[in-house]
């Protein structure tokens, strides 16, 4: 993901070429369809988190076998390995458990403005400031927004590429692995063995790469 003034410089390049209109052309029109199209791309923006968070959800089977001290070993390899708690990633089996169970946060409520009959006649100086302001700030919005989603549609590529690849690593053989599994517990042994944590590891990582989307705040 770029630097954090990458959208901001983008959104006021973009302004540049949406000028004001003049005439007969409504400046409030033109202000609530620019309020419509960011609305549309946060709508977006949350569907795809909530369909990410539904889609890492899958993991829980997998994080709800391990027995405690499993989970003690994959928390200090997953912060061994990534450093996570650092780049404020969620580092342990209980910080993913905890973001899987959570609703995606809200985003920002554009309430849609009364349309101004009078648009057509002058404006004043304060109205036109604060209709370059909006146009400003719906347009650092949307590219936020815009920005977010294709960090969180590419999180949620390598956590599909990563959860397929655990499958077939902890269930070789499908549901006679899944039945052997179950075997080890009634022989009272982990569901789990040592030499499967790794794996579990680089799931937990992408899928706290995804949590990290996920709850990144807007603005």
């Amino acid at each position: 993901m770029g630097k954090k003034g990458d959208f901001r410089a983008g959104a006021v390049n973009g302004l540049q070429g949406c000028s004001l209109p003049s005439g007969g052309v409504e400046p409030d029109l033109l202000e609530e369809q620019k309020r419509r199209e960011t609305a549309a791309a946060l709508e977006a923006l949350f569907a795809l988190r909530y369909a990410a968070l539904s889609r890492a959800g899958n993991i829980r089977g997998i994080l709800n076998r391990l027995t405690g001290s499993q989970r003690t070993l994959v928390n200090r390899q997953i912060a061994g390995k990534t450093g996570a708690g650092s780049r404020g990633e969620p580092c342990t089996v209980e910080e993913i458990a905890a973001g899987l169970g959570c609703t995606p946060p809200g985003l920002i409520l554009l309430e849609p403005a009364e349309l101004r009959r009078s648009s057509r006649r002058r404006m004043s100086s304060k109205r036109l400031e604060e209709l370059r302001n909006n146009l400003l700030r719906f347009g650092l919005i949307r590219a936020r927004a815009g920005e977010l989603a294709a960090a969180t549609g590419k999180s949620l590529e390598v956590f599909d590429y990563q959860y397929r690849r655990s499958l077939r690593r902890l269930f070789p053989l499908g549901i006679v692995s899944r039945l052997w599994r179950r075997v080890r517990t009634l022989c009272r042994m982990s569901y789990f063995s040592r030499g499967n944590l790794g794996c579990i590891r680089d799931l937990g990582i992408s899928c706290g790469c995804i949590l990290k989307m996920v709850y990144a705040p807007l603005v």
